[in-house]
């Protein structure tokens, strides 16, 4: 089952993502953002980068929130998310 607020944040980071509003997530839109906010550069995303990239949009979410949103992200449960698992995530929504 899905989480409604996981669901919530995906479809605003999707929003967040579409820089171009064309409805659609380009390869370089993505890269871009994981760029940005992949700050170790590591080529993934952990609890804490997931978080504040999320702050840094503008979103108030609890340590709680970003927990429920990394189960659904973090497909192959390794404690970071890569950037297919975060395509495959936005796709399978």
């Amino acid at each position: 089952m899905k989480s409604p607020l996981a669901s919530t944040l995906v479809n605003h980071v999707f929003a967040t993502l579409d820089t171009s509003r064309d409805g659609l997530i380009s390869r370089t839109e993505l890269s871009s953002y994981l760029n940005k906010v992949d700050t170790d550069h590591s080529g993934a995303l952990s609890f804490e980068e997931l978080a504040e990239g999320l702050r840094s949009q503008g979103y108030s979410v609890n340590e709680s929130e970003v927990a429920q949103l990394m189960a659904r992200l973090d497909l192959d449960k390794d404690g970071s998310v890569g950037g297919d698992e975060f395509l495959a995530t936005l796709i399978d929504w």
